[in-house]
């Protein structure tokens, strides 16, 4: 029983140790993602249609 503790708490700090890394390529995705849709702002502008489908591209990945 305490082997199976021990296994948890081992990958509880796995992902403590991750998290920051994962929220870091979050945000850099999140500027990335914002950066190409202040690109294409006026197109999108142009054609509300499109800015429909932003949601859909970002969950895809």
């Amino acid at each position: 029983m305490y082997n199976m503790v021990e296994k948890v708490m081992d990958v509880a700090k796995i992902v403590q140790d991750n998290i920051l890394l994962f929220l870091l390529i979050t945000m850099i995705g999140g500027l990335l993602a914002g950066g190409v849709i202040d690109i294409f702002e006026e197109t999108l502008d142009a054609v509300v249609v499109l800015a429909i489908f932003i949601p859909y591209l970002h969950n895809s990945f």
